[in-house]
This record gives C-alpha cells, sequence and structure tokens, in this order.
C-alpha cells in the first residue's frame, strides 16, 4: 500500500541538522526514524501471534513520521510471510522512500533547505510470544524502483465488543481455572485479543485486551460467585513495561 505524505506547515527545519549533513544523509536519517516507529507500532507489550499480512497492513495504518515540514514520505510493503507466533517469526520486508523538497529561509537563522532524497529497505522480523525482544531488525538492499509493492488487505478492529462485559460474564459463569481459558477464546476468537487467568483465595480472575487500542476489560468471580467486570482502566498502565492488561490490575488496585 503506497503511503504518500506531504507534510507542509510552519515548523522550521532544525539548523543542527543540516549542518554538517547532506540533504541526502538527512532524508536517510528519517528513513530510520520511520522503520523504528513502524518497528515500536507493532510489538506492543504482551503480544498476541499474528499472521505477516495483518502486521504489514497493521504498520500502514497510520505510520509515525518525523513532524519536519516540506517532506514526502513513501512507505510501502514489499513482502510478508509466516506467523509471529511461529518460531521463526513473521517476516515483513519495507521499502521507505525520503524526499526532502527545497525551500528557502524564511526566518533570521533559518538555513532553508536543500532538496535531498533516499529510499532504504529493511527486513522487520516479529515474534508474537515474546514480551521484551519480539523485533529484530535488519536493512537489505533494495529492489529495482520499478517492483512494485504488495497490498495487505486492511485490518477489521482490533476494539474489544462492545458487549464484553457480557461475554466475560458468561465464560466465567460455571467455569473452573482448567477450562477458563477456552471459554474465553471462545467468546473471544479474535487471536489479537490476549487472555490471562489468574486465582487468588477462591476468586477466578480473567483479563481480556486488545493492545492495539490499549483497551481491557477484568472480569472477577468471586468466592460466593457473585461477578464483576471491571474496564476503565489509565491506557498509560496498559502500555509496554507496565502492568498491560492482566488479572494483576485488579489484585493490585482494585481488591478490597
Amino acid at each position: 500500500m503506497r503511503r504518500s505524505l506531504i507534510l507542509v506547515g510552519a515548523a522550521v527545519t532544525s539548523a543542527v541538522l543540516l549542518t554538517g549533513c547532506s540533504a541526502d544523509n538527512t532524508a536517510a536519517s528519517y528513513a530510520e526514524r520511520i522503520i523504528i516507529g513502524i518497528g515500536d507500532d507493532i510489538t506492543p507489550a504482551y503480544p498476541t501471534p499474528l499472521n505477516a499480512e495483518e502486521l504489514a497492513a497493521w504498520a500502514l495504518e497510520d505510520p509515525r513520521v518525523p513532524p519536519e515540514s516540506d517532506v514526502e514520505y513513501d512507505i510501502e510493503v514489499l513482502d510478508w510471510s509466516g506467523n509471529s507466533g511461529d518460531p521463526e517469526g513473521a517476516l515483513i520486508d519495507f521499502r521507505i522512500g525520503v524526499h526532502l523538497l527545497p525551500r528557502g529561509a524564511s526566518t533570521i537563522g533559518d538555513l532553508g533547505q536543500k532538496e535531498g532524497q533516499a529510499t532504504r529497505c529493511w527486513e522487520l522480523t516479529i515474534f508474537g510470544l515474546h514480551d521484551y525482544d519480539s523485533l529484530q531488525r535488519r536493512e537489505i538492499g533494495c529492489p529495482s524502483a520499478d517492483t512494485p509493492p504488495r497490498h495487505p488487505r486492511p485490518r477489521t478492529s482490533a476494539a474489544l465488543p462492545a458487549n464484553a462485559a457480557e461475554l466475560m460474564t458468561e465464560a466465567l459463569t460455571g467455569a473452573t481455572e482448567q477450562d477458563l481459558p477456552d471459554r474465553l477464546r471462545d467468546v473471544f476468537p479474535d487471536d489479537r485479543h490476549s487472555i490471562e487467568i489468574a486465582v487468588e483465595d477462591e476468586e477466578l480472575i480473567a483479563a481480556v485486551g486488545s493492545a492495539a487500542t490499549r483497551s481491557c476489560r477484568v472480569g472477577v468471580r468471586h468466592a460466593d460467585g457473585t461477578i464483576e467486570v471491571f474496564d476503565g482502566f489509565d491506557p498509560e498502565s496498559l502500555l509496554e513495561g507496565e502492568v498491560g492488561c492482566r488479572p494483576e490490575l485488579y489484585l493490585w488496585s482494585l481488591r478490597g
């Protein structure tokens, strides 16, 4: 899927960035910043396995690009294969082109911008069952300029369904610690939704979340058989390096 983003605004390109560095080198550095952002976006905390085509479509949905003005970006997927749940991971090849548009100085101290171009290619390998080492990035040679990109099918929404609380209550009703994971997967079949359970003091706790949308529901069947489902968690707590969508959200914060 070809992404051509022309950013034109009042921002002034940093003189430090352009000093001692050719415009082509600056364009090349922008391309690397983009692939780093893409890698971060498609490898959230506690990822669930996804096929490479879904990951490729995810990468193209809203890529982070440097905010500098007067720049064109082409972000393309060249190929994909595998599943991030496989031992060898999911592989995706990207081609990223950056074109710095020439611009004259507009204010005192502004050096303007010389025209520059760079095209760089990378292979990303994504592992869906790793918490901290879920991404490998390797720069590769780009194919000829006339090699067409591939177009992954757009992803369906990864958001939890609107009736998630009712589905969790259904799964928890009559469940055991042993069969609860299967019961939850039956009602939350999207493999982008993470599922974790815990048992503490006769309470059966389930957490179902969507890392892509930073949403989470935690259901608890208390010792007396009553069931509660909690939501509205701080999105920051669901980020990589934080608690994530896990039973600990209840055990550490909500349990009386």
